[in-house]
């Protein structure tokens, strides 16, 4: 047996979003995990950039890695996450 439903909510207070600030990053902000004041953003082909969320600057970007004395790019970095 299997219920399915679509509603509408009565009321707009279930829920809030506040944007407290706006980061320009490189490329689409695919996924991002916020640790701290660090936020850690997947920016699809623009690989992974780090932004120190204080001073809402970008401390450093990555658009690949070295394996093996090649340099790989990523390709389309859709998640990210930081290991504690």
């Amino acid at each position: 047996m299997m219920f399915d439903g679509c509603i509408e909510p009565i009321t707009e207070s279930l829920w809030s979003i506040s944007v407290d600030s706006i980061l320009q990053t490189d490329g689409f902000a695919r996924d991002v995990a916020v640790a701290e004041n660090t936020a850690f953003i997947a920016a699809g082909q623009s690989g992974i950039q780090v932004w120190d969320l204080p001073s809402r600057s970008k401390s450093i970007g990555f658009t690949g890695y070295e394996e093996g004395g090649t340099f790989l790019e990523f390709n389309d970095l859709l998640l990210i996450g930081r290991d504690e």
